[in-house]
């Protein structure tokens, strides 16, 4: 039985393929999870929680200050291996990262720099094939 946290993404990755994922890509996620201590549900950070779970459930976040919460997990390693993993379209900047998700019609930043992240409806991101990544620039702006 998977963690509430893979089940979440396992999701996230049926409705993004259109079909239930592959023995191989349940087997790369779940090393993903593994290597950056983010299988066991305790060291998953209630926020990355969050920002996932608004990205499934279509719910815009605005910029939301990450929580210092103390886990073993590997958050910034997680989101360079999730690059990997087609479904979830991840950019990741190294002062920023990008969850792109065209079948929920959303989009995630988490901004390093701010310690901050949102959530918004790809129709709010005007069409021009740059601005979801102009935005995450401006996140990193100092306010």
């Amino acid at each position: 039985m998977s963690a509430p946290f893979e089940t979440l993404l396992r999701d996230i990755a049926q409705e993004e393929l259109g079909e239930t994922p592959g023995a191989d890509f349940l087997a790369e996620l779940q090393a993903v999870l593994e290597e950056n201590h983010l299988d066991t549900e305790s060291n998953v950070p209630a926020w990355l929680k969050q920002f996932f779970t608004a990205l499934h459930h279509r719910q815009s976040l605005p910029l939301t200050p990450e929580p210092d919460e103390q886990t073993e997990a590997e958050v910034g390693e997680f989101f360079a291996s999730l690059q990997a993993l087609a479904p979830f379209d991840c950019l990741d900047d190294g002062e920023w990262m990008r969850v792109r998700l065209s079948q929920h019609s959303m989009l995630g930043f988490v901004s390093v720099e701010r310690g901050a992240y949102l959530v918004t409806p790809l129709s709010q991101v005007p069409d021009d094939g740059k601005s979801d990544l102009s935005r995450a620039k401006l996140l990193d702006r100092p306010a």
